[in-house]
């Protein structure tokens, strides 16, 4: 799931996903919700579900893509603020 393989297309994978939800994110902060609700917005032909969603956080906050303040907000970590 993380890299595209023979049953992981390259458009479902969570380096694929992750750059997606890097490029909404850009210098802005969203909380967790409200990046979701972005996501919505801007990607209707090609969602994933919300727990896919909830699993591509996870690896990108392991991976050091993002980060959070105490009050729940998301931004990317390579972008200083």
């Amino acid at each position: 799931m993380i890299l595209p393989s023979k049953y992981v297309e390259l458009k479902d994978s969570f380096i694929i996903q992750a750059t997606v939800f890097l490029k909404i994110l850009g210098n802005n902060e969203y909380t967790f919700d409200t990046l979701w609700k972005e996501y919505l917005k801007k990607y209707r032909d090609n969602q994933i579900s919300y727990a896919y969603y909830i699993y591509l956080i996870e690896f990108m906050y392991i991976s050091g893509m993002i980060d959070y303040k105490e009050n729940g907000v998301i931004f990317n970590e390579n972008l200083k603020h």
